[in-house]
């Protein structure tokens, strides 16, 4: 127990660290953390825990949970730099934000491509 609790810890502050999450935002990137978790895990092949594969799984949902708050800021503009000499703002407007969600979830479901079952491909019939 202690060891889900340390990694479910390490996959939040990992989060926080990519969506620079905002202290209002910490109670939803928790939760979109656990929901990034119970995604993962449910994609797991038969026969793999989320300690097989601990490294890419922490990342894995730390991605997914940034990107889901990267997505949910999607409108408006947001700080991406902030400097104090010779004062110079840059901003990031909602769709770099989304465009950065979206390698989000493309890298962490790369990262899981060898632990999850591919739910992104399937045979239809064909008439011949």
């Amino acid at each position: 127990m202690d060891n889900e609790l340390t990694m479910q810890q390490e996959i939040l502050a990992i989060a926080k660290e990519l969506s620079r999450a905002r202290q209002s935002e910490e109670s939803v990137l928790e939760k979109l953390c656990e929901a990034a978790c119970a995604e993962v895990r449910s994609r797991l092949r038969e026969g793999i825990g989320e300690e097989d594969c601990a490294a890419a799984f922490t990342c894995a949902c730390a991605w997914l949970a940034a990107a889901g708050l990267l997505a949910a800021r999607g409108g408006g503009e947001e700080i991406a730099s902030l400097r104090a000499g010779d004062v110079s703002v840059t901003t990031r407007t909602g769709n770099e934000c989304g465009e950065s969600a979206g390698c989000l979830r493309r890298q962490a479901w790369e990262l899981m491509a060898p632990y999850v079952t591919d739910s992104g491909f399937c045979f239809c019939g064909v008439q011949g």
